[in-house]
């Protein structure tokens, strides 16, 4: 069994053997599935799953979106308010996206699943789908062996996407990212092969990208529409067809439906989203989050190598005779150009807006190595097994190194906002199952003085308030304080905030029980004197 760049000839009866001059160079393996493909979805399972199930909870849950999803779910998942997400019983419009990522997380936790599993199970089956959208297409679509292991394999090598706020956390941008991915497929398939019904599927999925992560699931939409314009006899058809329109209206009952419900039941929610999504962060910096006009570019340069650095190769194709293999770079890179100029052009930037970008680049980029590979060939046969070879170690490369980063650096949070911070929820559960043997009684107190209170926050740390609420639900209620002059002698105490410790041991002396990388759980003595 042998992996060439041109093997079996296509079926006689080949939809795409039309679109293609004699001349346009070898042809497509078969669509049979082969030996081949099942070694390269092994490789790419087994990828999938050293970056996101082995020592998945070596990442602590993040501050910021995580850790706000995350009790926004829990409070859904214990009181039953689905509509609207909820942040200490109160709305929470600190965050107005639709909740359907909040949604899959509470229900990972009403299942009973483990806290970190519940909440980043979707983006980990995102990646999943996303991955196997990338190796469908390009298998089965562009009868492309080579490109769809390189593109599959270029996307899971990417930091931006497999680290922290994209796949490997409960974070909107590896659900929104194959959403995204997934309409623009389809809309391609929608012009490519005249059929209606992949505008339903399209509308589906971008009504799922907006109940994701809102207008943000949109910006590739100006793309697809100069694709659009690019065929104007399909374009002119589908409008002619009351099915288009019928897709569309779906598009706008799902969604629209939503945001007139959540703003019946939640007024005033319409408006915190046009401040929020459309005039907040594209208009003005927020949060001090600036960059200048290729921060994204830059980004990508830096965090989604070496898929980045291969991107030129995607213009390959459009040079190419295979109409199918330049429509499907044309509709992807359209899209993605356009997200990127959005993106660019917005006050605010944020390192991991630029998510969704990776997938649309990894498809094109595959397809651009498999061209370059085989004009090497055609140019200069002698060295055709070299530039295999670089290929392939470009490749193994870059995953190892996306391994190596998941493993062995499991957080960025660092400062103020990491440290023994990060580690209630271990240490809550450890108390949890050794506490009775160690004298602490039917409740727990927490003392943490939070994050960024030189900043107008109150003792603010989200994450020790999920596992406070989530403990109270398994058996131990957590009572937290902020504040070391709250706590008496004969008090048992635990506490993972190094400040507060120091304080509290200033004034109290201090009787260990256990204590783990910076955590401490102590009763408090007598008062030190002064």
């Amino acid at each position: 069994m042998t992996l060439a760049l041109d093997t079996a000839p296509p079926e006689a009866t080949s939809p795409v053997r039309s679109r293609v001059a004699p001349d346009a160079g070898p042809r497509r393996p078969s669509l049979a599935f082969s030996g081949w493909d099942v070694l390269a979805l092994a490789l790419l399972a087994a990828l999938w799953a050293a970056l996101f199930l082995v020592r998945y909870n070596a990442l602590p849950m993040q501050l910021w979106d995580e850790s706000r999803n995350s009790n926004n779910a829990l409070e859904m998942a214990l009181h039953g308010r689905w509509l609207v997400p909820t942040y200490l019983g109160a709305v929470d419009h600190w965050n107005t996206k639709p909740p359907l990522l909040i949604w899959t997380m509470a229900a990972g936790l009403r299942l009973g699943l483990p806290p970190l599993v519940a909440l980043r199970l979707t983006s980990w089956l995102a990646a999943a789908a996303t991955v196997g959208a990338v190796w469908g297409v390009l298998r089965f679509a562009m009868r492309d062996r080579l490109a769809a292991l390189a593109g599959g394999m270029l996307l899971l090598s990417a930091v931006i996407y497999i680290g922290p706020h994209a796949a490997r956390t409960g974070d909107y941008d590896a659900l929104e990212s194959a959403f995204l991915l997934g309409y623009v497929l389809c809309f391609w398939q929608a012009f490519e092969g005249g059929r209606t019904r992949w505008l339903f599927a399209a509308a589906a999925l971008m009504a799922l990208g907006v109940l994701t992560k809102g207008v943000a699931a949109l910006l590739p939409l100006p793309g697809l529409g100069l694709y659009a314009l690019s065929r104007p006899r399909a374009f002119g058809g589908f409008l002619r067809d009351a099915r288009t329109w019928a897709a569309a209206a779906l598009f706008l009952a799902v969604t629209g439906g939503y945001y007139l419900t959540r703003e019946a039941y939640d007024p005033g929610y319409l408006s915190a989203v046009a401040d929020n999504e459309l005039g907040g962060r594209f208009l003005k910096i927020t949060e001090n989050h600036r960059g200048s006009w290729h921060f994204y570019l830059r980004t990508l340069l830096q965090s989604a190598e070496p898929c980045a650095a291969l991107a030129g190769l995607a213009l390959l194709p459009l040079f190419g005779r295979d109409l199918r293999r330049r429509s499907l770079v044309l509709a992807c890179g359209l899209a993605a150009a356009s997200l990127l100029v959005v993106l660019s052009a917005s006050r605010s930037k944020m390192e991991w807006y630029a998510t969704p970008l990776v997938p649309l680049l990894s498809l094109i980029t595959g397809l651009g190595l498999t061209d370059a590979l085989r004009g090497l060939q055609r140019r200069w046969p002698g060295w055709a097994g070299a530039g295999r070879a670089v290929v392939a170690a470009v490749l193994a490369g870059g995953a190892l190194c996306g391994v190596w980063y998941a493993q062995a650096s499991p957080s960025r949070d660092a400062g103020e906002f990491g440290g023994a911070h990060l580690r209630y929820g271990e240490f809550l559960a450890r108390i949890r199952a050794e506490g009775p043997r160690l004298g602490v009684g039917a409740r727990l107190t927490v003392l943490d003085g939070g994050f960024y209170n030189n900043a107008g926050f109150v003792a603010y740390n989200p994450m020790l308030k999920f596992y406070a609420d989530l403990s109270g639900q398994r058996g131990l209620p957590v009572t937290v304080v902020h504040d070391p002059d709250e706590l008496d002698a004969g008090d048992a105490i635990a506490s993972c905030d190094p400040t507060a410790l120091a304080a509290l041991g200033r004034s109290h002396a201090l009787q260990p029980l256990m204590s783990d990388r910076g955590c401490l759980l102590a009763r408090i003595g007598a008062d030190r004197p002064e």
